[in-house]
């Protein structure tokens, strides 16, 4: 009785336990401020969250069960699984964290980001007109950004079916990390991105979009469509192809093309005029950090068991 008990208590390792934990207070926190919302400002914003994504919430509850019980037999397998159930999960907490933050009742710092642009010379505009000036680059740039989405969705199957557990649990980990500071960040000190502040014929209709829910949001009118991103400080392009890259570390014929390509990301949020200079600095700095933390976090449980050892 007491082995079936402690084979349950099992399922969850402590790795698990922490990125879990991480998600769920994000969540938490979007909720409350969906609260917050309904009992003072009241502004109308997008629902993100999918209808479809919850229906199969069961389905991938399993996948995770299987594969925890799978982690003896089939290592490999289980952990392809349990990255399969991660990046839906991150998908998922994304999603409703998106739908809790629009809701700021703050208004946005993009001015001064634009002043820490000037104080390191740093012009946003030379730039995106250089690149729209310039098709290869303009292209290239495009291919570059947008190709994030697939690398989220792909890469930690690829480290999951290499069985690399150790790295893929530092990764899940440091994304929770950076995610529950970087929303957070936002709630209080909200972004509009440069299409919001700079007037440019370059700049798309989906960065446009960007500023326009802001701003339609907290004047009580219509949005149209979804489109557009959210946070521009910190830079989650920038925290996600570092984590990323960080996952790829030990997997030799998938490092450099991945390194190549996330670069090219790097530069991209600029020449495009996604981001400020600043915001890219934060994003590296957001997620050497949450490497960091995410692996103290995660060696505590391997101290705690050589001291009880000892």
């Amino acid at each position: 009785m007491s082995k079936i008990i402690q084979d349950k208590i099992n399922i969850l390792t402590w790795p698990d336990k922490v990125i879990l934990s991480g998600m769920l207070l994000t969540i938490s926190s979007s909720i409350i401020f969906m609260g917050i919302n309904q009992l003072t400002t009241k502004y109308t914003g997008i629902n993100y969250i999918f209808p479809m994504l919850l229906i199969n919430f069961p389905f991938f509850i399993l996948l995770f069960y299987m594969s925890s019980i799978a982690r003896n037999s089939n290592p490999r397998l289980a952990n392809f699984g349990r990255a399969f159930f991660l990046v839906y999960m991150f998908s998922l907490t994304t999603l409703i964290s998106c739908t809790g933050i629009q809701y700021t009742p703050f208004h946005y710092i993009d001015p001064n980001l634009v002043k820490l642009d000037k104080i390191l010379f740093f012009d946003q505009m030379a730039w995106l007109n250089w690149t729209y000036a310039n098709p290869i680059i303009k292209i290239t740039s495009k291919v570059a950004y947008n190709s994030l989405v697939f690398e989220l969705l792909i890469i930690p199957l690829i480290v999951g079916i290499y069985n690399d557990n150790k790295t893929l649990n530092i990764f899940a980990t440091a994304m929770v990390i950076s995610f529950i500071i970087g929303t957070t960040f936002y709630y209080f000190y909200p972004t509009i991105g440069p299409a919001g502040i700079f007037l440019n014929e370059h700049f798309t209709n989906v960065q446009l979009h960007t500023s326009e829910k802001f701003r339609n949001i907290h004047n009580y009118l219509p949005i149209q469509g979804g489109q557009g991103g959210m946070i521009a400080m910190p830079s989650f392009h920038i925290v996600w192809i570092t984590l990323i890259t960080y996952a790829c570390k030990n997997i030799r014929w998938l490092l450099p093309p991945i390194l190549l390509l996330n670069l090219l990301v790097l530069i991209s949020t600029i020449t495009l005029g996604w981001h400020y200079l600043v915001d890219v600095i934060a994003g590296l700095a957001l997620a050497s950090f949450s490497i960091y933390i995410g692996r103290l976090i995660l060696d505590m449980k391997s101290i705690d068991k050589t001291l009880i050892k000892g």
